[in-house]
């Protein structure tokens, strides 16, 4: 029996985003914001301040800076009515918190022995790999290699294709610069049919020949997109190894990664008095 995944899952602690929301989850109860006057903040409840600093260090790239600023209202709001009703002196907070401070405690144990030992991948290794394992890489729907470029404006997306069509794909894209460059791109990447959106834009580039480019196609985002179809693969079939080398070296890293955690684990249990009582 693997001792790794009999004590705790692999993907949870590896995650360590998703633990450490789970500890400022329970730790935020506990003890969140500042009580000494701030005069350089976002938001403010009562004495605690949300400074630019910690709105920053808290934020998704991708995440609404009024979405951010209202959530943490809420969750201060929250808190400090937690703290009039005494929850965070309650037994079942306690446990909460200190079984959430081992959870990260654990997570960041494993990414330090990762990131300690340098994995290094040969091209020859991740060709031998993909050799010797390729029902792994069988796809299971209809996937395509493809470019696809998107553009804020239609007349910098119609000049691009126009460049496309004229000298090519790359040398478009190298010559798109500052304003003019793209500002969504997908260059020479393998997708299945179920994750090319939006919608409408599936639809036409689905249909696309072997390095046909297509119009300027608005989508729903009002943006505007070119693309182009390089090869297409059948469900069921294997895509030649230079279209998913990259593909197959993540593979292979990660295989390497379970295989020095899964030996760490055991020195750990070598180490450790452990008993089990059926």
């Amino acid at each position: 029996m693997n001792p790794l995944f009999t004590t705790i899952s692999l993907n949870k602690l590896l995650n360590l985003k998703n633990c450490y929301l789970i500890f400022c989850a329970a730790a935020f109860f506990y003890g969140c914001g500042q009580d000494e006057p701030q005069k350089d903040y976002v938001a403010k409840v009562n004495n605690s301040y949300l400074t630019e600093a910690e709105l920053q260090a808290s934020s998704d790239p991708n995440s609404v800076r009024a979405e951010v600023i209202k959530n943490w209202i809420d969750r201060e709001v929250l808190y400090q009515r937690a703290l009039k009703e005494g929850i965070i002196d309650r037994e079942e907070f306690i446990r909460i918190l200190q079984d959430a401070k081992k959870e990260l405690a654990a997570s960041m144990m494993l990414r330090e022995i990762i990131e300690k030992e340098k994995i290094v991948v040969e091209e020859d290794e991740t060709r031998d790999f993909y050799e010797n394992n390729k029902e792994l890489f069988r796809i299971n729907e209809k996937t395509f290699v493809m470019n696809m470029a998107g553009f804020s404006t239609e007349d910098n997306a119609i000049s691009f294709r126009s460049k496309a069509l004229e000298s090519g794909w790359e040398n478009a894209l190298n010559g798109a610069i500052n304003d003019k460059a793209p500002k969504e791109l997908i260059n020479q990447t393998i997708i299945p049919e179920s994750e090319i959106f939006p919608h409408n834009v599936k639809r036409i580039v689905t249909q696309l020949y072997p390095n046909e480019i297509s119009l300027v196609i608005p989508d729903e985002r009002n943006h505007f997109v070119v693309a182009q179809i390089i090869n297409r693969y059948e469900s069921g079939s294997i895509p030649e190894f230079e279209i998913i080398n990259q593909k197959v070296k993540d593979i292979l890293i990660a295989k390497k990664k379970k295989q020095l955690l899964d030996d760490f684990m055991k020195l750990l249990y070598q180490e450790n008095e452990i008993e089990i009582k059926k």
